[in-house]
């Protein structure tokens, strides 16, 4: 995940994206782990079942911004983070390894992809008339997540895609 400041679990860096804002750190902070968003009944159990997951407690983009993170943090590898969404019916595109250029690294990319056609909003806890008009004429969201070479996760961002 970049560098992650221990004391706090919130990722210090994020690979080909713009730094955390405050609001971010916060849910960072607020959902320390993927146990955290999952309903409490999950919570409660040993064995997890990431595929519980509840869309409708989602507030907002940097909400599920933060608990897709932590899932994928906690299934470790893209193929497994593959399966979760398509479990809710995103389609997926990737995993994708981007070419070596130079020596840098060449991180792995994952898409989910939810089409807003007939099955908005993903999450209904967030609206608010200014996000709904925005969102409105948009034709799907998407889910990017970058995995690092060392196999943490280098970011993960929240997108819409308009027609």
């Amino acid at each position: 995940m970049g560098s992650v400041n221990a004391a706090s679990n919130v990722p210090d860096r994020w690979l080909d994206q713009p730094p955390l804002t405050e609001i971010q750190k916060q849910l960072f902070q607020k959902y320390p782990d993927a146990r955290s968003c999952l309903p409490e009944v999950e919570r409660k159990k040993l064995e997890l079942d990431y595929t519980r997951f509840d869309w409708s407690s989602i507030r907002n983009d940097d909400h599920a911004m933060v608990c897709v993170y932590r899932i994928a943090e906690q299934l470790q590898t893209p193929e497994a983070m593959a399966e979760w969404f398509k479990e809710f019916g995103f389609r997926t595109f990737g995993p994708r390894q981007r070419p070596k250029v130079g020596v840098s690294s060449n991180p792995t990319d994952l898409w989910g992809t939810w089409s807003l056609n007939g099955q908005w909003p993903l999450y209904p806890g967030w609206f608010n008339f200014s996000r709904y008009t925005l969102r409105l004429f948009a034709y799907s969201y998407s889910i990017h997540i970058i995995w690092r070479n060392n196999g943490l996760i280098g970011s993960a961002k929240i997108s819409y895609t308009y027609e």
